[in-house]
């Protein structure tokens, strides 16, 4: 999942079902955790096990480690993402949908806007924790675009 979505490729038709959905208040828990945690820090009830969950991979030239990120109308694929705590990592955003969407990590001061069928590219280096991410356009949030990344 670490590579680019070709220019016309084909995308999951829109309307396709989310996977379970992902808590997003609050904005992260210092102490890393499969389950993403409530905004008193009390642990939900981790993802589906049909939740994917996405591993940084190295680029094959040995640079930086990367994530793709497939927006949708309206969820995020993979909903959650596994990537090494105090490393730089290179989140690829691709919209795949009809509509635009944004990338928010809470607790970042970090929020990229991405396009309908266009990509954007953000680096993170994160402390060990669960960090929310969501996309912040009115309403998308609310109806389950969002997920969650572990840094361990």
């Amino acid at each position: 999942s670490a590579d680019r979505v070709p220019e016309g490729a084909e995308t999951a038709p829109l309307g396709q079902p989310r996977q379970g959905d992902v808590a997003v208040d609050g904005d992260y828990t210092e102490e890393a955790s499969d389950a993403p945690a409530e905004a008193d820090g009390s642990p939900t009830e981790a993802p589906a096990a049909s939740t994917p969950v996405a591993e940084a991979s190295q680029a094959a030239d040995g640079g930086m480690l990367s994530e793709t990120i497939g927006m949708f109308d309206i969820y995020f694929e993979p909903r959650k993402i596994n990537i090494p705590a105090n490393t730089d990592v290179r989140l690829v955003l691709v919209n795949n949908g009809e509509a635009p969407h944004s990338f928010e990590i809470k607790g970042q001061e970090t929020v990229v806007d991405v396009e309908p069928r266009t990509s954007a590219e953000l680096v993170v280096n994160l402390k060990p924790g669960s960090y929310k991410f969501i996309c912040d356009v009115p309403g998308h949030k609310q109806v389950g675009m969002n997920g969650v990344i572990v840094a361990k």
